[in-house]
């Protein structure tokens, strides 16, 4: 029991660090506006900090690619979960299998995180001191207002009223 016990803590664990890399990837991505706060309210990252059209037009063309790149990694991702899951699951769950099935995604998820970072310096090298220092500030924000990384089917069905507690 204590083996399903510790598969089961790997795979949320991964399930976690997963929520968390392709929750900021996607919202980084398709700027997707589901936090609270100023920097949510005002739109896509690139609306907020005052391009030139030549800015934007590379920013919209790296945006793109990104999307692109991060649709074809998320769907390996999601297969690999899938596999893991069907291990772990599996009547007598072969443990060799298993973290074979782990350094798989370790791998993506590297490879995610490595294309994040990519991405990132692309596009904070088009813009000039005060764009740069305002996106790394909106990104910060965003991440801030994200709050921590949780899978979907654990997140509340709405946000949590604070004054309550």
């Amino acid at each position: 029991m204590s083996a399903r016990i510790k598969a089961l803590g790997v795979v949320f664990s991964v399930a976690l660090n997963l929520a968390f890399l392709g929750a900021f990837a996607y919202h980084r991505a398709v700027g997707v506006e589901s936090h609270t706060g100023p920097a949510a309210a005002a739109g896509p990252f690139y609306e907020q900090l005052e391009l030139t059209p030549a800015q934007r037009q590379a920013f919209l063309a790296h945006r793109e690619e990104f999307q692109r790149l991060l649709g074809r990694l998320g769907g390996e991702l999601k297969l690999l979960q899938m596999e893991l899951i069907n291990l772990v699951s599996a009547p007598t769950p072969d443990r060799g299998a298993i973290v074979a099935k782990q350094k798989e995604i370790r791998r993506i998820q590297a490879s995610i995180q490595s294309e994040v970072i990519d991405h990132l310096l692309a596009e904070s090298a088009l813009l000039d001191p005060g764009q740069r220092e305002r996106f790394f500030a909106l990104i910060r924000e965003r991440i801030g207002a994200a709050g921590g990384p949780t899978p979907p089917w654990m997140r509340p069905a709405s946000p949590p009223d604070r004054a309550q507690h």
